[in-house]
């Protein structure tokens, strides 16, 4: 969607923020299911509701960092890093929730960022808690942040419940037209899940850090493993194929959430005593709005994540709507601001991306179709 069309419809001053929310449900509602009726073939009216889902998270950071004070030019860069990094590339091809994580959390940002200009009511916050809800209970925490910064912690449990409610009547209506569908968020629908629990240790948190913080964005090194005819393929070694564009990738990323981190910091004592008052956020900077929910999202993901999953590429969709506030804070920096390099900066990451992480994406694909057109164990 261009991002002009995006700006007209939401207007200079916030102006049809709830048309667009609308017009961004209608498009998911339109998709799937319709699509098949329609005669098109199911795998592929998924390839486009993905496709969809991730252009409406895309566009929802796009706002977002309009709102936070980049250019538009800076602003679509950013978003050419986020389409063209190796999250996703691997996990938005796929039919999988990570891209829907991406969008529930860029939505929650984009509501959060501009609740100055307008007070977002408690059955918005109730409709992103229950978006974030029905794709997998720990994303209640991430949602549920933002949402306590907004409206207080009183009102958060009012939107919460109004969540809790909605899914708990789709979760069912689901289950009555697919009998074999499971309701997830029932006690029995966690025995499976402990099979994912894993150790910690340092290993394991040197992984999981280098994975997300750097892994998001640089494709890591991809281990092919063999057991009889099963091929797996791995980045949990959390290791790169290191050329000249990929550290050039990792410095610029170091030097930018340096940046970004720090003004989040500075700012997360008032940041969390607003959100304790009980308040709508209404501070004038922008960091402050942000530095509690981001900084406790980013926490709260990397404490369930150092146990859980044994493969944390799968999760790195989950971070990056976080981590992109931080590339925009590090790029609105006096620094930056000061030597104007964020457009400079912004491309070079891109042109480091495409050089890296295309050829790597590719590689890795040739060697699941040369495993898939091996014949199936018994």
């Amino acid at each position: 969607v261009p991002a002009g069309a995006l700006t007209a419809l939401v207007g200079p001053n916030g102006a049809g923020k709830t048309t667009l929310l609308r017009l961004a449900a209608g498009l998911l509602q339109a998709t799937g299911g319709t699509l098949h009726v329609l005669g098109i073939d199911m795998i592929q009216a998924m390839r486009i509701q993905l496709s969809l889902v991730a252009a409406i998270g895309m566009a929802f950071q796009y706002l977002t960092l309009r709102v936070l004070g980049l250019r538009m030019l800076a602003a679509m860069l950013l978003i050419c890093v986020l389409a063209t990094s190796a999250s996703v590339l691997t996990w938005f091809t796929l039919v999988e929730s990570y891209a829907y994580t991406f969008t529930a959390f860029s939505i929650a940002l984009y509501i959060l960022v501009t609740a100055r200009e307008r007070q977002w009511g408690i059955g918005h916050w109730g409709g992103v808690i229950g978006l974030s809800f029905a794709i997998t209970m720990s994303n209640v925490v991430v949602a549920g942040l933002a949402a306590w910064q907004a409206l207080g912690l009183r009102r958060v449990l009012r939107a919460g419940a109004l969540a809790l409610a909605a899914v708990f009547v789709l979760a069912i209506a689901q289950r009555l037209i697919f009998p074999l569908s499971g309701i997830f968020f029932l006690p029995s629908a966690f025995g499976g899940e402990a099979s994912f629990m894993v150790g910690l240790s340092l290993e394991r948190l040197r992984e999981l850090f280098t994975l997300v913080v750097y892994g998001s964005f640089v494709f890591p090194y991809v281990s092919q493993l063999s057991g009889g005819t099963v091929t797996m393929l791995r980045t949990q070694g959390a290791r790169f194929d290191w050329d000249t564009s990929s550290i050039l990738c990792v410095l610029l990323l170091s030097f930018l959430f340096v940046l970004g981190i720090a003004q989040l910091f500075r700012r997360f004592g008032p940041s969390c005593k607003q959100a304790m008052s009980g308040k709508p956020a209404m501070a004038d900077d922008l960091a402050t709005t942000l530095a509690f929910p981001v900084l406790g999202g980013l926490a709260f993901l990397f404490a369930l994540h150092s146990v859980y999953g044994k493969e944390t590429f799968l999760y790195t969709g989950s971070f990056l709507p976080l981590l992109s506030i931080l590339l925009a804070l590090g790029l609105r920096s006096a620094w930056v601001r000061r030597l104007g390099l964020a457009v400079a900066l912004l491309a070079v990451l891109v042109m480091g991306n495409v050089t890296h992480n295309l050829p790597r994406f590719t590689a890795a694909s040739a060697l699941l179709h040369k495993a898939a057109a091996q014949p199936l164990p018994e």
